[in-house]
């Protein structure tokens, strides 16, 4: 394969709170290797000092106009896709409903979707929380023995196979990620306010990951939504207000769907 060819401009490499100048350098390079420019580190423990922009060699460009943000949500703004990386399954065992490798992921996927890789800490990976935000889970196939890659290599081993995968061809809008959240907060609003639920959380999150398996069209979720909203206002009693837990989960973004006009 001929690099220079080589360009995925639709991936965001999302790393959340990297420890080591050499690994956030040696991360531009490989970048650079496959045309990803989009690099984004949340609560970084390291600066782009001398160490890293030496490891970086020729992809200073990607260090420098990389963006610091404190929360992982800030750095997936405007992404269709967000997956994250492992490489210990065993620690999200219950969680791993979209569990592939990197070849089966980057076969599933469309092409023209805007995708973010995050990646955790070289020490201690991805936060319980920071893992939930995410729609699916990569991990790439090691010895038992030793499974932990290092960081450059791990986005390496990623951005190889983007480059290479065929991607899945779809005939359908799929839904962006931002409409995928106010349904899923709007079912989070009508379980809360459910007696008769008593693991809310448990059905919450069951009905998160049916939504994000399922690659839903945009079409779809439109009617979605306005079921969803009936429901909603018949079975909550503050309808318009949001309920306490749902605001403490954070779910429901600041969006809201666009009324359907009637056909005169």
């Amino acid at each position: 394969m001929v690099l220079e060819k080589v360009k995925i401009p639709m991936i965001r490499i999302v790393l959340v709170e990297p420890l080591y100048p050499v690994n956030l350098g040696s991360v531009a390079r490989v970048m650079a290797n496959f045309g990803c420019t989009q690099l984004y580190l949340v609560r970084p423990k390291v600066i782009a000092n001398a160490e890293a922009i030496k490891y970086a060699k020729h992809a200073r460009s990607i260090l420098k106009r990389a963006r610091t943000v404190e929360h992982l949500e800030e750095a997936l703004h405007g992404m269709d896709w967000v997956v994250a990386t492992t490489g210990v399954p065993a620690r999200y065992r219950r969680k791993l409903k979209n569990c592939w490798t990197p070849k089966e992921f980057a076969d599933h996927r469309t092409k023209k979707e805007r995708i973010a890789l995050v990646f955790g800490s070289e020490g201690t990976g991805l936060s319980k929380s920071d893992f939930d935000a995410c729609d699916g889970v990569v991990s790439i196939p090691t010895n038992r023995r030793y499974r932990v890659l290092n960081l450059s290599h791990a986005v390496a081993v990623m951005l190889y196979e983007l480059s290479c995968g065929r991607g899945m061809r779809t005939y359908y809008k799929t839904a962006p990620r931002h409409k995928i959240r106010f349904l899923e907060g709007l079912f989070d609003e009508i379980t809360c306010a459910m007696p008769s639920v008593r693991d809310k959380q448990k059905v919450a999150s069951a009905f998160r990951q049916v939504i994000r398996r399922s690659r839903v069209a945009d079409d779809e979720i439109q009617s979605l939504f306005a079921v969803f909203g009936s429901v909603r206002k018949r079975v909550s009693p503050l309808r318009h207000k949001r309920n306490t837990m749902v605001c403490a989960m954070n779910l429901l973004p600041e969006w809201s769907p666009k009324p359907t006009k009637k056909k005169k």
